[in-house]
C-alpha cells in the first residue's frame, strides 16, 4: 500500500498543541507511537473531526496525540 499523509495534534502538557503531518503505509491507531523529529514520540490519543471551508467539503481527521512517556 501507498504511504498516504496524515495530519496529527500534538496536545503539550500546559495545554497547548501544534499540528504535524507524516506519511504512514496505514492509518495510526489509538495507543500507537509516532515519532515527529522536532517533537518526539507521541501516543495517538484519539481523533477529531474539524470543518474546513467552503461548506460543503468533508471535514478533517486529525489524529490526537499526547507525548509518549
Amino acid at each position: 500500500m501507498e504511504p498516504a499523509l496524515y495530519t496529527f495534534k500534538l496536545v503539550f502538557p500546559d495545554g497547548s498543541w501544534s499540528v504535524g503531518e507524516k506519511q504512514l503505509p496505514d492509518p495510526p491507531n489509538q495507543g500507537d507511537v509516532v515519532v515527529f523529529e522536532e517533537y518526539g514520540d507521541w501516543r495517538v490519543e484519539g481523533q477529531q473531526l474539524v470543518g474546513v471551508r467552503p461548506a460543503g467539503k468533508p471535514p478533517r481527521e486529525l489524529f490526537v496525540c499526547a507525548p509518549a512517556v
